[in-house]
């Protein structure tokens, strides 16, 4: 079967059971916790596409991943593992946080400055994405990088807008012929 289709079927599962017992705000937690520690470890995949490991070390190994896993989210570690599609885990997270976020409206929005941002600003730019989408919730997923020289470049979904000094630059070389 299709990996794409094993990880969305499984994400509705769990979206469905998680909305059910009125935990999927907290599942969403995790699984973009659990996203973010497929990313940063990438081991992790490794560890759990090995045979030598055990289901039940496997199932450790993810809870662990997470601080303080709820008992749905632990129960579906525990079921996935059983079934043996744990390969499908980091496919799975993914998908079920972009279906929460398409049930509940979410804009996801990716900021990089060249330097941190105050709270005032970055709530400048949550208003400015929620008029700008028509969504109440906003999350917005900031980074640093000091090569921009100032501004910054935010994302949303799809477009992109590049304010920053580094591609100013880049224009003004550009339209001058160098």
């Amino acid at each position: 079967m299709n990996s794409g289709k094993i990880s969305i079927r499984y994400a509705r599962a769990l979206l469905m059971s998680a909305n059910e017992k009125k935990v999927a705000e907290t599942v969403y937690n995790e699984m973009i916790a659990l996203g973010k520690v497929f990313e940063d470890f990438p081991q992790i995949k490794e560890a759990l596409a090995s045979p030598t490991i055990s289901k039940k070390d496997k199932q450790d190994l993810l809870s662990s991943a997470l601080v303080k896993p709820s008992k749905e989210t632990t129960a579906f570690i525990k079921f996935v593992i059983e079934e043996n599609r744990e390969d499908y885990m980091p496919a799975i997270a993914r998908m079920y946080e972009k279906l929460y976020r398409e049930e509940n409206k979410i804009v996801i929005s990716n900021l990089t400055c060249a330097a941190e941002l105050s709270k005032e600003a970055v709530d400048a730019i949550k208003k400015y994405i929620s008029d700008l989408s028509g969504s109440t919730k906003v999350e917005i997923r900031t980074r640093i990088d000091e090569s921009l020289i100032g501004g910054f470049v935010l994302d949303i979904e799809d477009k992109r807008l590049d304010a920053s000094i580094k591609e100013q630059l880049k224009k003004l070389e550009y339209y001058a012929g160098h």
